[in-house]
């Protein structure tokens, strides 16, 4: 083997061990930032520059249709909250909030659904309507005086 061979052989060499040492480097740093992030953190894992983190918010639960006002009231809220805090186009609330709901809430608005499709009318649009909806069937009336009386939420999106 001449100079000129064994002097590219130990080029190659030494590039290939750099290149072993920057992989090695590489994969303790993915595995520095993914252990700070974590998968279950609500936060990507803090940046070098002077920015604040990024929010993750959670998902609002679903709604199983269960006639409680409270829960009505809590779950409406959990919607436009997240709905507000990550700048969703006011159009796609409804849409949201019907991707969330299971069980005899689902069904309830599978039914709907249908009726305005047929009826080609009375299609729930906005978050209001969707709000009066919700509250009109799944809200319990209370009975005072005899006359029932339909327990109902101000929930207006606040943009």
């Amino acid at each position: 083997m001449s100079q000129q061979q064994r002097s590219e052989t130990h080029d190659w060499a030494a590039y290939v061990v750099k290149l072993e040492q920057r992989i090695q480097a590489l994969e303790k740093e993915k595995q520095a930032s993914s252990s700070i992030g974590g998968t279950s953190s609500s936060m990507h894992a803090p940046s070098t520059s002077n920015t604040a983190p990024i929010i993750k918010p959670t998902k609002p639960e679903t709604f199983e249709g269960r006639r409680d006002a409270a829960q009505v009231d809590r779950w409406l809220f959990q919607v436009q909250q997240y709905c507000t805090f990550v700048k969703m186009n006011n159009q796609d609330w409804v849409s949201f909030a019907a991707l969330l709901l299971r069980g005899a809430a689902a069904t309830w608005w599978q039914a709907k659904t249908v009726e305005a499709e047929r009826r080609k009318t009375g299609k729930i649009q906005t978050w209001q309507e969707f709000c009066n909806a919700m509250v009109n069937q799944f809200k319990p009336a209370i009975l005072m005086s005899g006359h029932v009386i339909s327990l109902q939420i101000s929930s207006k999106p606040q943009v």
